[in-house]
């Protein structure tokens, strides 16, 4: 897609006023792994978004994304029932 060069300007403008956004939630929020991973995503492909598209960094985030959601459910949600049934039997 060709924005021109006004449109490079105002867009990675704003692009780069939400990955600001996202990493000032990650000081106020604390550190998850989502969100360190769409800083990530982000902040590393901002300088590609210019050559190609906004939606670049869509595919990353979607893998990205489901590849987490996978882990979790499959490691973390058995250390988190572990981890109640030793709370309940306490």
């Amino acid at each position: 897609m060709d924005f021109g060069l006004p449109g490079i300007i105002i867009l990675m403008t704003v692009t780069g006023y939400f990955v600001v956004r996202v990493r000032t939630t990650i000081i106020k929020r604390g550190m998850s792994t989502k969100r360190i991973f769409v800083y990530m995503v982000l902040a590393g492909t901002m300088t590609e978004m210019p050559r190609y598209s906004l939606d670049f960094p869509v595919r990353f985030l979607v893998w990205g994304f489901v590849i987490l959601f996978i882990y979790e459910k499959l490691f973390l949600g058995s250390f988190r029932r572990e981890q109640h049934q030793t709370t309940l039997s306490k």
